[in-house]
C-alpha cells in the first residue's frame, strides 16, 4: 500500500511549536489565529526556520510510520512547506526537514515540497490513501480518486473522512486496511 503524509498539523504539532516559540519571545498571540495578523507574519518571517528545525512530533508517529514502513508500505510526503504560500520563506525549507526526519529517524520513500494544491501530486504517485488534517485539503485529494483520512486535534472536530486524534489508531486503521 502507498500513503502520502502532510508534514504539519499532521507528523508535527506546528501550531504549538509556533505559539511556544512566540511565548518565549514575549509575544502576546492569544491564538494561532493572530498569526494570520501583519505583526504575526512578521514574526514568522523572522522566526519560521528557529521553529522548524525545533518541532516536535505528535506521540506515536515514530512508532506508527517505522511499523508501516517495516509492513511494506510506501510512504511519500507531501507538503505545502517551502511554497510561499503563507509567508516568505528565505531559507532552505528542504535542509531543515530533512535535517529533522534524520533527527527523529522517520522513514519515507520521497519528500515532495511545495505542493499547494496536492491532488495532482498525491496523483501522480498513485497513493491509495493520503493524511492530512485539512479538509479543504482532502476534498482536493479525493477529487482525484484518492482516499483519505484526516488527522485531527481533537476528536469533536467535524469531518466527512475517517479522522482519527492519534497516531496508534492510523497505525491500527492501516494494518486492519491491509488485512482486509
Amino acid at each position: 500500500m502507498k500513503i502520502g503524509i502532510d508534514i504539519d498539523e499532521t507528523i508535527v504539532n506546528t501550531h504549538e511549536d509556533v505559539m511556544e516559540f512566540a511565548k518565549k519571545m514575549n509575544m502576546q498571540f492569544k491564538s494561532y489565529a493572530e498569526i494570520k495578523t501583519p505583526a504575526g507574519t512578521k514574526f514568522l518571517r523572522e522566526n519560521l526556520e528557529n521553529i522548524h528545525k525545533n518541532v516536535v512530533l505528535f506521540p506515536n508517529v515514530k512508532e506508527a510510520l517505522d511499523t508501516l514502513k517495516n509492513k511494506g508500505f510506501e510512504i511519500v510526503f507531501i507538503t505545502a512547506q517551502g511554497s510561499n504560500h503563507e509567508v516568505p520563506i528565505k531559507f532552505d525549507f528542504e535542509k531543515v526537514t530533512e535535517d529533522i526526519f534524520t533527527k527523529y529517524q522517520i522513514p519515507y520513500d520521497k519528500i515532495i515540497y511545495k505542493s499547494f494544491p496536492k491532488g495532482k501530486h498525491a496523483f501522480a504517485e498513485k497513493l491509495d490513501y493520503f493524511i492530512d488534517d485539512r479538509e479543504d485539503v482532502l476534498d482536493e485529494v479525493t477529487g482525484y480518486g484518492i482516499k483519505c483520512i484526516r488527522k485531527v486535534s481533537n476528536m469533536n472536530e467535524e469531518s466527512k473522512y475517517p479522522k482519527f486524534a492519534d497516531w496508534q489508531d492510523i497505525l491500527d486503521y492501516f494494518l486492519k486496511k491491509e488485512g482486509e
